[in-house]
């Protein structure tokens, strides 16, 4: 039948005639892609831990140059600023030393507000960012002498939309300033509607006022911004010496509870014998010592070309954190080959048996049948 009305068809419509043709090598790609039964390399699931999303601002500006005495928390200048980073460098070991897992955001404000960290839960490289903030040098790059708490708040809240976390549980935001800010209004907006926004979304905040030797609304707007901070269903602090502030540490970690949900990816099918299934990079948190993290600190400093530490702020960040990386890899491969070969007795290479469960478990028998 469909031939016989194909063949009425004037000499002007004759291609029509193979359409049939061209419809059927048209479909005959996505056929074999069928019958092969692709499917893709990677699973995501759900998985929820202890811990919680925490956004870290601290205040850079001119009045952070004040002194503030706190022997055991900071070993190097004794002023405001240098204070609060060993602070917040102190509340981060406080949550690797639990059992938590958190996702940490590191912002530095002035007038405006920059995000030196996203949200990670890498506590080193966290570490290793506030190191970097913490440098004399560095904080005398900032470009913004001025305190505007609102802006960092805005920051805060623009960080976790952007991660899209704002409708999820488990938010917090730490602040850490002299409190030395008198605008109730930041571009356009009253501080009582910005906090608001956060409370809306379920972000409370801390709010650690750092201001050596000063009382409650002692030369300081505290009224304002208590007053503000608490209608928002968050917490104010007076850190007034190095006491009141190490209290309002531990009391933030130990408000700080709950839980967080993760997305997890890891590759489809079932773990090969002998090689213990990937950890997800978000997820990995590994305990360095002091006295590691102070070498791993130096060998990023020493990678750091001299035209890198004569340049701009961000630009010296970048390339600090370069080296960083690249120290941390070399130093994990060396690591690695120091477990892979163990020395004899007469300082031949040996082979060890190797445990199902290892990593090195492959790399080890390819050895033994060599």
């Amino acid at each position: 039948m469909v031939p016989a009305l194909l063949a009425m068809i004037p000499a002007r419509g004759a291609w029509v005639r193979h359409v049939p043709a061209a419809l059927l090598a048209a479909g005959l790609p996505f056929a074999l892609l069928a019958v092969a039964d692709p499917h893709a390399g990677l699973v995501s699931s759900e998985v929820t831990y202890p811990g919680r999303r925490i956004a870290l601002m601290i205040d850079a500006s001119d009045s952070m140059r004040s002194d503030f005495t706190a022997p055991t928390l900071n070993a190097g200048r004794q002023q405001a600023f240098f204070t609060t980073v060993a602070a917040a460098t102190r509340f981060v070991e406080l949550r690797r030393e639990g059992r938590y897992r958190d996702l940490i955001a590191l912002i530095e404000f002035g007038n405006r507000a920059y995000v030196v960290t996203p949200f990670t839960s890498d506590y080193d490289n966290l570490l290793l960012s506030l190191a970097l903030i913490g440098d004399p040098d560095e904080f005398s790059r900032f470009p913004d002498p001025g305190t505007v708490i609102g802006s960092a708040v805005e920051q805060g809240v623009a960080i976790f939309r952007t991660f899209d976390f704002l409708d999820a549980a488990g938010n917090v935001m730490v602040i850490f300033t002299d409190g030395e800010d008198t605008n109730a209004r930041v571009n356009g907006r009253w501080v009582d509607e910005i906090l608001a926004t956060a409370a809306a979304n379920r972000i409370p905040l801390y709010f650690v006022r750092t201001n050596y030797g000063r009382g409650f609304n002692d030369t300081v707007p505290d009224a304002l911004w208590r007053d503000a901070v608490e209608r928002a269903g968050g917490r104010f602090y007076i850190a007034r010496d190095e006491r009141s502030l190490l209290r309002a540490l531990t009391d933030i970690d130990h408000e700080t509870v709950g839980e967080i949900q993760v997305r997890r990816y890891a590759t489809r099918g079932a773990p090969v014998r002998g090689v213990r299934p990937a950890r997800p990079a978000v997820l990995v948190q590994r305990r360095r010592p002091a006295a590691d993290r102070a070498r791993f600190l130096d060998a990023a400093m020493m990678r750091s070309s001299p035209r890198c530490r004569s340049s701009s702020a961000w630009v010296r960040r970048c390339c600090l954190l370069a080296g960083a990386m690249l120290a941390r890899n070399q130093a994990r491969a060396a690591r690695k080959r120091g477990r892979h070969t163990a020395g004899g007795r007469d300082g031949s290479a040996t082979t060890r048996r190797p445990s199902p469960t290892s990593d090195d478990g492959r790399w080890a028998g390819r050895r033994a049948r060599g």
